[in-house]
């Protein structure tokens, strides 16, 4: 039994029931179907209204470059796997993991981003998994952004906090400027700030776009930053290009005459590609990913454009995909073409694609080791609700399980990882009729199924949605 004050935050009230039913909670929705916001006097709560808790589904989190996969459960923990010792939980790790709401990966190393604003980091020390030169400093956190080899996290007062290899994570020569920040975009190896007022700061290895002076006086009035493997582009709010980094990496826009009415801009290791407002796209950078000669007039009605590092696939608004790029790492997608119909998403990894049908299935290609096969899976591949790519692998959340493909040592292979924990005990009817928990018995994990109905306890632990009733917490 608790109590909340009106004054407490609608959060507070959310954080108050994950703490005492151990789920992880994606909103509250009131009686007449309204998310609720603000404060518990706000949002018109008393003592004993009904409140409907949405919960969290599980959640994969990697990058592209990463090499291995974490998995945040419904329960609030997580698990990792994949390559050895780049994303390893200790048990004092484990122990600081509460209210996860998201994870960043560099190539050998995760970040955690907490409900409170901590962080909590762990992997390679040289890849940003020891931020305890930091930790005080790691506090009402708001976002975390990773390179390759570094983390960058934004707090709430707009300050900038940075921890790994030293050549990406350096802030000292910028510490002063980094105020008001809004959006952090990383490159492999440097960070690229975006300020409230559209000015742009950067730092790491200069030439692969820490260093923007060159184009200094241009950068203002920027919109978003997009990253390349080795360069940076900013979208200016009147839909112009800015561009600094490798020129072989996309970092010189300069020949590109129809570069503008801008709306995003995606990049592969060595090139960009920019979707314009008339729906069509633009490339620049290295040619193996940015020679569009064979699609140019394929490529009209685009809606979404997604990379690998040496491939784009561009999705229109008819359903059907367009690639170009090196053809090994997913830029020929001629064999799966016919089966490339009502595409929902597409996701990269390295040198593979996977794009989701509306119909909740799967289709593959790219290099084969890379996850451009999943034939051996793709039973498993059905009614799927995400795929997320790693550096040589993918797994996906399907049917209520973990469906895992690609190279084994790099997160491919998901043996022995459950979607959900495993709850041992013999099946027995709830005690809890009147939809209360003992805070003593908070954590009991007994209970495998239920024959009692309703039950708050059983619903919590194994269903989509829950009912709370607000009498557990006095307001």
């Amino acid at each position: 039994m608790g109590s909340l004050p009106t004054a407490s935050q609608v959060n507070d009230l959310k954080a108050a029931a994950q703490e005492s039913f151990s789920v992880s909670l994606y909103s509250l929705v009131s009686a007449t179907g309204q998310v609720l916001e603000g404060t518990v006097e706000d949002a018109a709560l008393k003592d004993g209204d009904t409140v409907t808790a949405v919960v969290q589904p599980p959640r994969i989190f990697s990058r592209r470059s990463a090499g291995s996969f974490a998995l945040v459960r419904r329960d609030m923990t997580v698990v990792t796997w994949g390559s050895h010792g780049s994303g390893d939980l200790s048990f004092d790790v484990k122990r600081q993991l509460h209210n996860v709401k998201e994870i960043q990966a560099s190539d050998s190393a995760f970040a955690a981003l907490c409900g409170d604003g901590r962080v909590v980091a762990w992997g390679m020390p040289d890849a940003g998994g020891d931020c305890r030169k930091v930790e005080d400093e790691l506090c009402n956190v708001r976002q975390v952004v990773a390179s390759k080899r570094a983390f960058a996290a934004i707090r709430t007062d707009g300050t900038v906090v940075a921890w790994g290899d030293p050549d990406s994570a350096d802030i000292s020569k910028v510490h002063l400027q980094l105020r008001d920040i809004e959006q952090i975009t990383a490159s492999d190896s440097a960070f690229a700030a975006k300020k409230k007022d559209g000015r742009v700061i950067t730092w790491g290895k200069g030439p692969c776009g820490g260093d923007s002076s060159r184009v200094e006086a241009q950068l203002k009035n920027v919109r978003a930053i997009a990253a390349s493997g080795s360069a940076f582009a900013a979208i200016k709010e009147d839909g112009s290009v800015i561009t600094w980094g490798k020129a072989d990496s996309g970092g010189d826009s300069t020949s590109r005459k129809h570069l503008t009415d801008v709306d995003q801009v995606c990049g592969t290791r060595n090139a960009f590609a920019a979707l314009l407002a008339d729906k069509s796209v633009v490339t620049w950078g290295h040619p193996e990913s940015a020679d569009v000669s064979l699609v140019q007039n394929e490529l009209r009605n685009v809606e979404q454009i997604q990379s690998s590092d040496f491939a784009f696939a561009a999705r229109r608004e008819d359903g059907t995909v367009v690639t170009w790029g090196l053809p090994d790492a997913g830029g020929d997608s001629s064999q799966v073409q016919g089966q490339l119909r009502d595409v929902r998403e597409i996701h990269g990894s390295s040198l593979a694609f996977a794009a989701v049908l509306e119909n909740g299935s799967v289709v593959t290609w790219g290099d084969p080791e890379w996850g451009g096969d999943s034939r051996h899976v793709q039973h498993k591949l059905r009614n799927v609700q995400q795929v997320q790519a790693a550096r040589a692998a993918f797994a996906a959340v399907a049917n209520g399980s973990l469906v895992t493909w690609g190279n084994p040592f790099w997160g491919g292979d998901s043996w022995g990882v459950q979607l959900e924990p495993q709850v041992t005990g013999r099946i027995r009817s709830c005690p809890y009729k009147d939809g209360t928990r003992p805070q003593s018995e908070a954590k009991d994990n007994g209970v495998e199924h239920c024959i009692h109905s309703p039950c708050l306890w059983c619903l919590l632990r194994f269903e989509t949605k829950i009912l709370w009733h607000s009498k557990n917490f006095k307001i």
